[in-house]
């Protein structure tokens, strides 16, 4: 048992109103989790992780929308979101190893302030992962 931090970034594009209005930004988020680990089976380590954290979307210039010629700027939006995952920890040394992760982040879908972009929904995002971790 433990926790565990996590850092994420990748870039994005949002559509809304069946492709209408689109979005293209930059998403970075930041997770703290608790991490359930098994006894190592076959030279492999089993886990789980649940935690919560923020997320933050950053717009890439300009809104493109089919119905406004108007260009609008955007502005970020940090938003709670609730982080899942399971996995395979590999271990190499006695504190250093290898991962294989299906991470997963629950959050309220981006509106970026802007009324006419509320869904008012949710959105699950799953985010397969190789990485490498460092055990104290």
């Amino acid at each position: 048992m433990g926790y565990e931090a996590n850092l994420g970034y990748t870039r994005f594009s949002e559509a809304y109103n069946k492709g209408v209005v689109k979005v293209a930004d930059n998403v970075t988020d930041f997770n703290v989790a608790y991490l359930l680990q098994s006894p190592a089976v076959y030279g492999v380590q089993p886990f789980l992780t649940l935690g919560a954290g923020i997320i933050v979307f950053s717009p890439m210039g300009t809104i493109t929308n089919l119905n406004s010629p108007t260009p609008t700027h955007l502005s970020s939006q940090l938003l709670p979101d609730f982080v899942y995952g399971v996995g395979l920890n590999y271990p190499v040394l006695s504190h250093f190893g290898a991962r294989v992760q299906l991470r997963g982040l629950r959050y309220k879908t981006p509106n970026f302030h802007q009324d006419y972009l509320d869904t008012h929904t949710l959105r699950n995002t799953l985010e397969p992962t190789i990485s490498f971790y460092y055990r104290f």
